[in-house]
């Protein structure tokens, strides 16, 4: 009998969740991701027992369901034909794809040769020009905040920019390891900073910052799923994880503000989180915007670039785009500020893992992810052993690129 199948069954004791997975000598993580995977499997079974009841007492009818809380709708279909593709289905049901997405479908035969019955779910399309227009118009109206904050690390000492590159944070991602703490995740990302900035701030004065948030940082849109439409498994829900998680970055660029007196936050989208990603940081911009020594990019572009004296950055994602790619375009995109500038760097992430090489002269690095949390898509896919890490890097205000640092997290 499968793990599956005893979890199942051990369901039905009505123990407390640690008490039953002592009972079955398994971990409580391990135990309750079991339980959600049966939850699931009952869930489909139940629909699929209805439409089967509904099909034995000639009750099933063409009809539609909206749920417009949680942004989905099922259609149910009777046709003289089999439609055998998601293509058909969607013409079936007059999909418009604009709102609508399918999502799920079956189809059952109705007991004769001409009677099919399909069964189709669809989930809301995020629309961006709705979702960014209501929260500017928001925005306008939002009273910021103002702190006063005072840069005591400040000094003779060299100068230089210091880069904070956050890819693949994944905060609200919940972890099969059982490290599910989420304000223990952002207190160690906060300390890790803080150490960092301590050390580098001893020998050099950080005349900038530069901050990229983006990247990951939420594991999932508020649908549960990455931006284009995989499913995702979530500590917590959307409005209490983008709450918690904007006054996360609150404390973290309130530190930044004790080490610089330029601060510039750069919006960089992600695979998992274009849109909510783009909501966290226009509010932030909005919470500063009385603050003049923070600066916002919240443009919604995939690559975005920065001079510093004499120095070229380059920064993307890097989900689809190739390093090739970038570097090609690097000189052209940015050819009004090329000339100008002999030192040249690209920093990217999304693959989790780090890797550095040059390409015609301009330097690669994609960084690792900050996450350390595990998915069972991770466990499967031999990813486990991937650790989380902070990388920062310091650009020298003439030399480039001078100085990597590394924070486990």
């Amino acid at each position: 009998m499968s793990k599956l199948e005893i979890v199942a069954k051990a369901i039905a004791w009505k123990k407390s969740n640690a008490e039953t997975a002592t009972k079955l000598g398994l971990s409580l993580q391990e135990y309750l991701n079991l339980k959600q995977e049966v939850s699931r499997l009952k869930s489909e079974e139940d629909d699929s027992e209805d439409l089967v009841d509904e099909i034995k007492k000639g009750m099933y009818t063409t009809g539609y369901t909206e749920d417009l809380d949680r942004g989905i709708a099922e259609y149910k279909i009777q046709t003289s034909s089999e439609p055998k593709t998601a293509e058909e289905i969607e013409d079936l049901i007059k999909l418009d794809k604009t709102k609508w997405k399918l999502s799920k479908y079956s189809v059952w035969n109705g007991g004769k040769e001409d009677v099919w019955l399909t069964s189709a779910k669809v989930t809301a399309v995020i629309s961006e020009n709705n979702s960014v227009a209501q929260f500017e118009d928001f925005l306008k109206t939002y009273k910021p905040y103002s702190p006063n904050i005072k840069n005591t690390h400040k000094s003779s000492k060299k100068n230089g920019c210091f880069i904070i590159n956050k890819q693949d944070a994944h905060l609200d991602k919940l972890s099969v390891n059982g490290d599910n703490d989420l304000e223990k995740r952002f207190n160690g990302f906060y300390e890790n900073v803080n150490e960092i900035l301590i050390d580098r701030s001893a020998t050099t004065n950080l005349e900038k910052i530069i901050y990229i948030l983006g990247g990951d940082e939420f594991n999932s849109e508020y649908t549960g799923t990455t931006t284009h439409g995989t499913p995702q498994t979530n500590l917590i829900g959307y409005h209490e994880g983008f709450e918690r998680i904007c006054k996360h970055e609150i404390t973290v660029i309130d530190l930044l503000l004790q080490f610089t007196d330029n601060l510039e936050i750069l919006y960089i989208p992600g695979n998992h989180d274009m849109y909510v990603g783009w909501h966290l940081v226009s509010w932030l911009s909005t919470y500063y915007r009385n603050v003049n020594k923070v600066k916002f990019d919240t443009r919604q572009i995939f690559t975005k670039y920065i001079k510093y004296n004499n120095t070229a950055l380059c920064f993307n994602h890097g989900y689809v785009v190739k390093p090739e790619t970038l570097a090609h375009n690097f000189p052209i995109e940015f050819r009004e500020q090329w000339s100008n500038c002999n030192k040249y760097y690209i920093f990217c992430g999304d693959k989790h893992t780090e890797l550095s090489k040059t390409i015609g002269g301009i330097k690669f690095y994609r960084l690792a992810q900050v996450s350390k949390a595990k998915s069972t898509w991770d466990d499967e896919k031999g990813y486990s052993l991937i650790q989380g890490e902070l990388t920062t890097f310091f650009i020298h205000e003439s030399k480039g690129l001078t100085g990597i640092d590394y924070q486990p997290m």
